[in-house]
């Protein structure tokens, strides 16, 4: 998918995540999501929610940028940068003001989910809600072995 609609999906799952925090009233639920976290999942790779810049992404978490035409630059630079950080901030800041002029458009990432990382293993919570309409029955393991929840886009 394309960066914009990257950040697209992304709102998206935020929207149902508030409606899932908003779907428990009572107290000991509400203070168990308060805790939790949404991550952004690729295959096996992780990242932080949080992050809507496809610098940071390119450098810390290149695995969730497609390999093309689009993204040879960005990945390189991005590489560069990792094997430089350290030892020549002057040439790391040389790098870093390229990645930032590189247009995003059509730098395609790979398919995303979001899921729910929990501050405890309560089960009989993550259980309550696996039941929420906005998560992804197809996806998410709705067995009491398994603490994984997919939200729904």
């Amino acid at each position: 998918m394309r960066w914009q609609e990257f950040l697209k999906k992304k709102k998206r799952y935020a929207t149902a995540w508030d409606s899932l925090k908003a779907e428990f009233t009572d107290d000991k639920m509400r203070r168990f999501l308060k805790d939790a976290y949404l991550v952004v999942t690729h295959k096996h790779y992780q990242m932080p929610f949080s992050l809507n810049d496809l610098v940071p992404i390119a450098i810390e978490y290149p695995e969730f940028i497609v390999k093309d035409e689009h993204s040879n630059c960005l990945l390189t630079l991005a590489a560069e940068f990792r094997g430089v950080k350290d030892r020549n901030q002057i040439r790391a800041n040389e790098i870093i003001s390229k990645l930032h002029k590189i247009d995003c458009g059509d730098v395609n990432i790979g398919e995303i989910r979001a899921e729910i990382r929990f501050p405890t293993v309560a089960m009989e919570k993550i259980q309550r809600i696996k039941q929420s309409r906005y998560v992804d029955h197809e996806l998410t393991d709705m067995s009491k072995v398994s603490i994984r929840v997919i939200l729904k886009h």
